[in-house]
C-alpha cells in the first residue's frame, strides 16, 4: 500500500493563518459598522436632547418676554392673541337675580345659602350639644333623644347661584373663565326685597320659623352673599376687546386674575425650572449610545495598529477601550457644551480627555519604547 500523502507543516500553518484573518477580518468589518451606527445615531439623539433643552429653556423665558402692559381705559392696536396685563375697575353689565326670593344685584357672583337649625355635638365634647346654623343635614340617630333633630320646616329651598355674562375691565370685557376667576365673596343684604310668604326678616337673613327671634332645631335660614365690583388686575390675551385666556401650546390656559390694583409685573408668571431628571436621563443614554460605538470602532482599529507597530503596544482589554471611547464620547459632549456651560464642559474634556488618553497611550510598563 501506498502511504497517504503528507501535507508540509508551513502549508498547514499559512492556511490556518488566512482562515482566522478571513474570518477577522468580517468580524472587524461588522464591528466597525455597527459602532459607526451606534455612534451616527448616539450623536443625532445627544444633539437633538440639546436642542429641545434649548427650545424649552427660550419657551419658558418667552411667556415672561411677550407681556405688554397696557392701560386698561384704552383699547390699543395689538394683535389678536397678545399677552397683556392691566388694572381696572369691573362693572357688571346685567343684574343678577334670584328668581325664588326676588332679590336683584350688579355683581360678578350672587348664591342663595340655606342653613338648618340644628343639633349638633360641642367641639371636643362628644357629650354635649349646642345648636348652630348648618347647610347640610345633620344624622341626629346617635344623640339622645332630648337632642333629636326634627325635619326641616318645608318646603327647603335650594341653594342657588348665578354669575354675570358680561363684566367690562375699561375698554376691555372679560371672558367667562376670568370672570369665574374673582371669588371674594361677601355677606350682602337685598335694599329692596319682599321675602316669600312665612319668612321673616332678621339681620342679614331670612329665616322661617315660628318665632323668629328665638330659632328652633328644623328653622330655616336663607341669606344672600355677593362679589361685588372692584379693582381687579389681569394677565390674560387680547382678542379685539375681550381678555381670554392666553393659549401656551404646552402649558395649556394661562391667566392671572388679582384683587386690587397690583404692579401688573407681579402677575407675570415665573420661569418654572426645567426637568433636569428627565433631561439628563436623556442625555446619558445618548452618551451611552456614543460610547459603545466608539468601543466598537476602536477594537479593530487598535487591533489594525497594532498589526502596523508591533512594537508599539497599548494596553489590550475591554476595560481601557471602554474609557478611551468614553473620553471620546464626553470630548464630543463637551465641544457640544461649550457655549452653554464653558465651565462645567471644559472640566469634562480636562479630566476625561487625560484619563482616556492616558490609558490609550500607555505602553508595556512605560509611556514610549525604544522601536
Amino acid at each position: 500500500m501506498s502511504p497517504l500523502p503528507t501535507t508540509p507543516s508551513g502549508a498547514t500553518q499559512s492556511t490556518g493563518r488566512r482562515t482566522t484573518n478571513a474570518t477577522g477580518g468580517a468580524g472587524d468589518w461588522i464591528r466597525l459598522i455597527v459602532g459607526a451606527a451606534l455612534l451616527v445615531i448616539g450623536l443625532l439623539w445627544f444633539l437633538s436632547s440639546e436642542l429641545n433643552a434649548v427650545r424649552d429653556q427660550r419657551r419658558r423665558h418667552r411667556i415672561v418676554d411677550e407681556v405688554k402692559v397696557i392701560d386698561s381705559n384704552t383699547l390699543p392696536d395689538l394683535e389678536d392673541g397678545q399677552l397683556v396685563a392691566m388694572s381696572g375697575d369691573t362693572v357688571p353689565l346685567t343684574q343678577l337675580s334670584d328668581p325664588e326670593f326676588q332679590a336683584k344685584t350688579q355683581a360678578l357672583h350672587m348664591r342663595r345659602i340655606v342653613e338648618v337649625y340644628q343639633w349638633v355635638p360641642e367641639e371636643g365634647d362628644n357629650t354635649r350639644y349646642v345648636q348652630t346654623w348648618t347647610r347640610s343635614q345633620v344624622d341626629s340617630t346617635g344623640f339622645p333623644p332630648a337632642y333629636q333633630n326634627p325635619p326641616p320646616r318645608s318646603p327647603v329651598p335650594g341653594p342657588w347661584s348665578d354669575t354675570a355674562q358680561k363684566v367690562s375691565l375699561g375698554s376691555f370685557q372679560l371672558s367667562p373663565p376670568l370672570i369665574r376667576e374673582v371669588q371674594n365673596y361677601q355677606s350682602w343684604i337685598p335694599a329692596q326685597m319682599t321675602p316669600p310668604r312665612g319668612w321673616h326678616s332678621r339681620g342679614s337673613a331670612y329665616i322661617r320659623s315660628e318665632d323668629p327671634e328665638h330659632p328652633a332645631a328644623g328653622d330655616i335660614r336663607v341669606r344672600f352673599e355677593i362679589v361685588p365690583p372692584g379693582p381687579i388686575t389681569v394677565l390674560a390675551a387680547q382678542e379685539e376687546s375681550v381678555l381670554v385666556p392666553w393659549q401656551d401650546p404646552w402649558q395649556g390656559p394661562l391667566f392671572r386674575v388679582r384683587l386690587g390694583k397690583v404692579p401688573p409685573h407681579t402677575l407675570f408668571p415665573k420661569p418654572e425650572p426645567s426637568p433636569a431628571v428627565k433631561i439628563w436621563s436623556v442625555r446619558l443614554l445618548a452618551l451611552l449610545v456614543q460610547t459603545l460605538g466608539f468601543y466598537w470602532m476602536m477594537t479593530p482599529l487598535v487591533d489594525h495598529l497594532l498589526h502596523l507597530t508591533p512594537k508599539f503596544r497599548p494596553p489590550s482589554g475591554p476595560v481601557p477601550s471602554l474609557i478611551s471611547a468614553l473620553a471620546l464620547s464626553l470630548l464630543v459632549a463637551s465641544l457640544v457644551w461649550i457655549t452653554r456651560a464653558p465651565g462645567f464642559s471644559l472640566t469634562i474634556l480636562v479630566l476625561f480627555l487625560l484619563a482616556g488618553l492616558g490609558t490609550v497611550l500607555q505602553v508595556r510598563g512605560v509611556f514610549f519604547r525604544k522601536i
